[in-house]
């Protein structure tokens, strides 16, 4: 496995993800960091933080392009089966990794999917936490499969799930490119509850109402394109 690590500004994370990604480190082959246009230390920082770690690693640099975009990049350096993708704002908790790991490594399923648990703790609003649902009832109805949090950035995937495809998305609608990959290609993925604890806007969170729409949007183009 390896993990995909897209990242915008995270000076203020980065070098202690890379620290938690050492501690787990025995679970994957290497680590893709791909810096989507930074404008602060966080390629500086990471590349200090890399210096002396036990594990694989690899760094690109694009401009500020989206998430989306930033996957595709990592995914282009995949050697490996599969491939996971990590956040770098530690809203999720790397050690998580393992358990979203384990039932694709014993064969139980191809791909998993973290899910969030919205407590007082660790939810960023009211909102926000209902948002996602509707998001997740929203795919349900149109992709007729049952996804806890659609949105969730925790994912494992067969590596060469786009082969062959041309996906588009560059923000958060990547999330959706590959649940309908999946979809398309029958593959029942394997959920797993993660741990969450979200940022607030001053703390650098950037999705906001605008993306949920293009998500919805997102959804129906492509289940009307792969009809």
């Amino acid at each position: 496995m390896t993990v995909i690590v897209p990242f915008y500004n995270e000076a203020k994370t980065i070098a202690e993800l890379v620290k938690q990604l050492e501690n787990i480190s025995s679970i994957f082959e290497s680590c893709v960091f791909v810096d989507d246009g930074s404008n602060d230390e966080s390629y500086e920082l990471l590349q200090r933080s890399l210096s002396g770690i036990s594990f694989k690693s690899s760094i690109v640099r694009q401009s500020n392009l989206g998430k989306g975009a930033a996957i595709r990049a990592g995914l282009k350096l995949v050697k490996t089966s599969h491939a996971a993708i990590l956040d770098a704002d530690l809203e999720l908790d790397p050690k998580d990794l393992i358990e979203l790991w384990q039932p694709v490594r014993e064969a139980q399923a191809q791909a998993s999917l973290g899910y969030r648990q919205f407590l007082s703790q660790s939810s960023y609003t009211y909102r926000y936490k209902v948002g996602n649902r509707i998001l997740s009832a929203i795919y349900g109805l149109i992709f007729n499969r049952v996804i806890t949090d659609v949105m969730c950035g925790y994912k494992v995937f067969p590596s060469n799930l786009f082969e062959g495809t041309k996906y588009r998305g560059r923000r958060f609608s990547i999330e959706i490119d590959i649940l309908a990959e999946l979809w398309r290609q029958d593959i029942q993925p394997f959920e797993v509850q993660v741990s969450y604890k979200s940022r607030n806007k001053s703390q650098g969170k950037i999705i906001g109402y605008s993306d949920a729409f293009f998500v919805i949007f997102r959804m129906i183009h492509l289940r009307l394109k792969r009809k």
